[in-house]
């Protein structure tokens, strides 16, 4: 009995997930923001969840003079005080 609730949670867990994928997608090909989320995609390690990611997190990347202000603005350029 608790093993299919369990698997039960986990299907529907499973089409939340599909929903929420297909939204994504959706936002992917048909978004103002579309080109700059397949350019994204054309980097290797990058997929459609993460470009959408990285876009609705920046906004608009022409906001950053240069791409080592917008890698200290994630937070990923090392800095000694």
């Amino acid at each position: 009995m608790a093993f299919q609730e369990y698997l039960h949670a986990v299907e529907e867990l499973q089409a939340r997930v599909d929903r929420l994928e297909a939204e994504i997608h959706a936002l992917d090909t048909e978004s103002r923001q579309a080109p700059v989320i397949q350019a994204l995609q054309a980097l290797k390690g990058v997929g459609e969840v993460t470009a959408v990611t990285l876009v609705a997190e920046i906004r608009e990347f022409s906001r950053f003079r240069s791409p080592a202000q917008l890698m200290a603005y994630a937070g990923l350029v090392p800095r000694e005080h």
